[in-house]
């Protein structure tokens, strides 16, 4: 029996029934497409023998499995030639030494133009105390004071015939914003008699002085005793501070300072 088609979309008609199910047209014997059986048949494609399903099967499994074992020689081969990687901590960098630097070689530093001496300040005694501050110095800004000096503590000791003892050393002042710090180290002394005796600055113990300081000068204290500079200038090329600071043994003393 021929299939029957629709003669206005094509589509398949099933036997019995005269309208197509897609576009509802009405097929007849007279308008109907008719394909033969016959040559349905001839069109259908031959399927191949499963012998040859099986063989082109087997053929495809063995060339893929000669590829990945190609692929796994290879890569066996570079990693042979290639040396092993030793995964190592990194080594920490070496520590740095700090050496301790004794307090002497660290005074030295501080002011290497020469050890301090009495007659450093002469100055003060030929000519501020008769004259007062000579004319044309040219007074400092309080950060100038930044830096190394030589300073003099001379105190003047209370009695019925008062007489001055003298303590001279080096002098470190640091100063950030209004804050101030001034650090002695004393090296020699002299009394009232002239002798001069060397002095050590762990047995003398001072501790830094500190405070704040403006235009109007500087105020401190250490060891219980309130320091204060009032006036520092630099003339002829070099810089003078001066002031003065009370102990707790009610001595009153005149604060020195020179450089270069």
């Amino acid at each position: 029996m021929d299939d029957k088609f629709c003669p206005n979309c094509g589509a398949y008609v099933r036997p019995g029934t005269s309208r197509c199910p897609d576009c509802r047209t009405k097929v007849t014997a007279k308008n109907a497409l008719f394909i033969p059986s016959s040559f349905q048949e001839t069109k259908k494609a031959k399927k191949p023998p499963l012998w040859l399903i099986v063989l082109l099967s087997i053929a495809g499994m063995l060339v893929l499995i000669l590829a990945v074992y190609t692929l796994l020689n290879r890569s066996m081969a570079q990693s042979a030639q290639q040396p092993p990687v030793t995964m190592t901590e990194p080594t920490p960098p070496p520590a740095e030494v700090q050496e301790t630097v004794p307090k002497e070689e660290t005074i030295l530093e501080l002011y290497p133009g020469g050890d301090p001496a009495f007659e450093d300040f002469d100055w003060y005694y030929n000519e501020v105390l008769q004259y007062g501050i000579p004319d044309g110095a040219l007074m400092m800004e309080p950060k100038d004071l930044n830096g190394p000096w030589k300073y003099l503590f001379r105190f003047e000791v209370p009695g019925e015939e008062p007489a001055s003892m003298e303590q001279i050393g080096y002098m470190s002042i640091s100063q950030y914003g209004n804050k101030i710090d001034m650090s002695p180290w004393p090296t020699l002394f002299r009394y009232a008699n002239g002798a001069v005796e060397q002095e050590d600055p762990e047995a003398v113990g001072y501790e830094p002085f500190t405070g704040t300081i403006d235009e109007a000068g500087a105020r401190l204290s250490g060891n219980g005793w309130p320091l204060t500079l009032s006036n520092y200038y630099q003339y002829q090329n070099v810089q003078y501070a001066i002031g003065s600071l009370v102990t707790t043994e009610g001595y009153i003393t005149d604060v020195l300072l020179v450089r270069p």
